[in-house]
């Protein structure tokens, strides 16, 4: 034992005293120090009391650096439990550590806060102590459900008891190993909550307010409609009494054709009835030849066809057009003349006419005829003395242009703006129903789109006619 130690001793002398030496060199002597019995450490010689002292420095020298690296590290470690304290304490989050039972083994600053009780005051309290019974149960069930896994599980809970007010909270707990604790985070969603149910009550009371808007929408439109109704009833209405207005021109028109037809046919028949009388005469005075039968036979004939022709015309005149037609303006202007020429001449009524030239338009040949044959008309029972009526047709700026001018001493300005207007008239009782003019303002603007006017001029009234 003494030469070991002696050769070992040996060894170690040949560094100077207080280097420091190999780690497992170290380790190797502690451990046989440690081994060696009390009297076998004692050292026996000078030799082994250096190399004793030696190693005793060496661990020395050891120990104190080990001494400072562990303070090196509880600083360290210290400060990283002061940061981790702060994050944890001052964080925007509440944190919980609870045990499977649901009591609270640690929490936060923002947790304590959140629960409105001092941190030293919830430990080991039940943390379903702040839900009410409902929300007690669905925590216990959620908390089962931590616990018999390693997932994250995530539920919202209502915070009723204990409270100022109210709190609604988002849960995310997770468990810590070995298992009998959980870690929950806890954030308010409140204001979340409170914005939903806002937006919810804002959302209900939009469709209430549509519910409400669409039902006077709809009670509006069946106003609407009632109202169109009675528009449409009394349009209907204006319109029965304005084709009553119409026929009742038109039977009026059909009256003075009447009366013209009627002098045309008696004037026609006299003259037939003296060509028979005549052939009578001849044949009982044995004076009667061939020829004398040929002219009254061809006279006779020409008279027929002249009655028969004053038919074909008034049939024209009374049928109402079907649909609009191209026709020449002045062509029409030409019968409407011939129908009222021989009433006119019998009355004193010189008529004139002046067509620069024809154009054709697209209308109701007859309705135009008509509105013609009521200006006409009205322009005789205006005449006095010197009796005439000249009638003028031009194209005109794309358009024709039709005027009927009299002598009859103008119209008074102060009801010129009425002529046109139903039952509107300044002949006596009798003599005048006040819708001519109305009616061919009708057909001459409504059916044939085109203008009727009229002016003075020079003591004349001209009604104008645009198509």
């Amino acid at each position: 034992m003494r030469s070991k130690n002696c050769c070992r001793g040996g060894k170690k002398n040949d560094a100077p005293p207080g280097a420091p030496q190999d780690v497992t060199l170290r380790r190797g002597a502690e451990r046989r120090l440690m081994e060696l019995p009390l009297q076998s450490v004692v050292p026996r010689t000078e030799g082994d009391a250096l190399t004793l002292l030696h190693e005793l420095q060496v661990h020395q020298i050891e120990l104190e650096m080990q001494n400072e690296e562990l303070h090196r590290s509880q600083d360290e470690l210290r400060s990283s439990r002061d940061r981790y304290s702060l994050l944890y304490d001052f964080a925007p989050v509440g944190y919980f550590t609870l045990s499977r039972n649901g009591t609270i083994l640690s929490a936060n600053l923002a947790g304590a806060t959140l629960l409105n009780t001092e941190r030293s005051r919830l430990i080991r309290q039940n943390f379903g102590r702040f839900l009410d019974k409902i929300n007690s149960a669905r925590f216990k069930e959620l908390l089962d459900k931590v616990f018999s896994g390693n997932n994250t599980h995530t539920f919202e809970l209502l915070m009723s008891k204990g409270l100022q007010q109210p709190l609604f909270v988002q849960i995310e707990g997770t468990t810590v190993v070995p298992g009998d604790e959980c870690l929950m985070a806890v954030i308010d969603i409140t204001p979340r909550k409170q914005a939903e149910d806002n937006l919810l009550r804002a959302r209900e009371e939009l469709e209430q307010r549509v519910l409400e808007r669409t039902v006077e929408l709809a009670r509006s439109i069946d106003r609407e409609k009632e109202e169109m109704t009675g528009r449409l009833q009394a349009v209907e209405e204006l319109r029965n009494k304005e084709l009553l207005l119409v026929h009742q021109g038109r039977m009026a028109a059909m009256g003075e054709m009447l009366a013209n037809i009627a002098h045309q046919w008696r004037q026609s028949l006299n003259v037939m009835g003296l060509l028979i009388q005549q052939l009578g005469l001849f044949s009982e005075s044995d004076c009667l030849d061939k020829q004398l039968v040929s002219v009254n036979v061809a006279k006779a004939m020409e008279i027929l066809k002249h009655l028969s022709q004053t038919i074909d015309d008034f049939r024209a005149f009374s049928e109402p057009d079907r649909e609009k037609i191209p026709f020449r303006i002045n062509q029409v202007i030409k019968k409407t003349l011939e129908l009222v020429g021989e009433l006119f001449t019998q009355q004193g009524i010189s008529i004139q006419s002046d067509f620069v030239q024809d154009s054709q338009v697209a209308g109701f040949p007859n309705e135009f005829s008509q509105a013609l044959l009521n200006l006409l008309l009205n322009a005789r029972d205006a005449l006095v003395a010197d009796k005439w009526i000249k009638v003028s047709s031009r194209p005109e700026n794309g358009r024709a242009v039709v005027t009927i001018t009299d002598n009859g001493g103008g119209i008074d300005e102060n009801i010129i703006d009425k002529v046109f207007d139903p039952y509107f008239t300044t002949k006596k009782l009798g003599k005048g129903s006040g819708i001519g003019l109305f009616m061919s303002k009708n057909i001459i603007e409504r059916n044939m789109g085109g203008h009727l006017t009229v002016r003075n001029i020079k003591e004349c009234a001209e009604f104008r006619i645009e198509v």
